[in-house]
């Protein structure tokens, strides 16, 4: 009797924390919006101004996140600015790139490990993204955009 008692609070309990956590929804199984970037930006305020555009819509903000790792590999400082910008708010440290935060140390060294050294992916790279209380969608999980690509199954001469 203890054992169905104890199950029937387990399940009770799964089902609460169902109800309390919003589950991650994806966004592969729906036609999406296309998102388009005229050019990368080339400041701080450019990025901004593009950030406060496209990362209304969760696509949008997973496009900000990905312009930003691509200014990253052109100019580290701003990069790393623009990456504090587009990541979620609880994965960043205190700190002094921008308005008294930084990333982790972490997140930092696996961007410098891992940022520019591949020609691209040819698995998907999911992004998970979270919406703060202005409504710009971003990057709660990035590291699968850096993780390197495969090593070719077999050579290929034609």
């Amino acid at each position: 009797m203890n054992y169905i008692a104890n199950l029937k609070t387990v399940i009770l309990g799964l089902i609460l924390m169902l109800l309390a956590f919003p589950l991650p929804v994806s966004s592969q199984d729906s036609e999406l919006s296309p998102v388009t970037v005229d050019k990368i930006p080339g400041s701080l305020e450019e990025f901004i101004a593009l950030r406060n555009k496209l990362a209304i819509t969760s696509q949008g903000g997973a496009t900000v996140m990905i312009i930003a790792c691509i200014i990253y590999t052109r100019d580290s400082e701003l990069g790393e600015k623009c990456l504090v910008i587009a990541v979620a708010n609880d994965l960043l440290v205190k700190g002094q790139i921008y308005k008294g935060y930084a990333l982790s140390y972490k997140d930092k060294k696996f961007i410098e490990d891992h940022i520019g050294k591949d020609s691209g992916a040819d698995s998907p790279r999911p992004i998970t993204l979270t919406r703060n209380n202005k409504g710009i969608w971003k990057a709660s999980s990035w590291h699968s955009l850096l993780v390197t690509i495969k090593a070719p199954l077999f050579q290929d001469d034609l």
